[in-house]
């Protein structure tokens, strides 16, 4: 570093880079952690979704991304529950009916299908509310959780109490064959 002085003046260091390129703006230190706050919270979402949930009703610069997180929720089940009535189902009832067995019904199939309306009325509502208000009430937010919550144990259970009431009975059948 080169010092330049003049009579009564202190030196003044100056530097051969310019200061920009030294230390980052406030701008570019504040895209960054909040760019690395959202890769947090993407990968929590898929590790441990209860604490993203937490950090997302907390934070109001999230209440969007819960509307989409609700969306998703609503979406997926949906989907998985309309491959099962189309093409696993139908086979399904078909090997019930050449063993003689009583056909599994459509109602579990049919809760995961209500829930995933529901999700997806809600998160569009919730869209509509972000984008009127600006962020969610505290009351639309324990009820998105509520509702997420249960949109991750009420499939659960239901596909879980489908899939037995479907492997017992066929493998009775299986069994008395031999």
């Amino acid at each position: 570093m080169e010092s330049q002085s003049s009579p009564g003046i202190t030196a003044i260091p100056v530097s051969p880079v310019p200061l920009e390129k030294v230390a980052p703006g406030p701008q570019e230190t504040t895209d960054t952690l909040t760019q690395k706050a959202r890769w947090t919270l993407i990968i929590l979402l898929i590790v441990f979704p209860p604490f993203a949930w937490y950090l997302m009703a907390t934070n109001k610069h999230y209440h969007k991304w819960f509307a989409y997180v609700i969306l998703i929720n609503g979406v997926i089940p949906l989907l998985v529950s309309i491959f099962f009535a189309i093409f696993y189902m139908p086979s399904l009832l078909s090997i019930h009916q050449s063993l003689g067995l009583e056909p599994p019904g459509y109602g579990n199939l049919m809760w995961g299908v209500g829930l995933s309306v529901i999700c997806i009325v809600l998160g569009i509502y919730f869209k509509i509310a972000v984008k009127k208000q600006g962020s969610l009430t505290k009351t639309q937010m324990i009820f998105g959780v509520i509702t997420v919550i249960l949109s991750y144990i009420l499939p659960a259970v239901s596909y879980m109490y489908s899939l037995m009431s479907v492997i017992i009975p066929t493998y009775t059948a299986i069994s008395s064959i031999n």
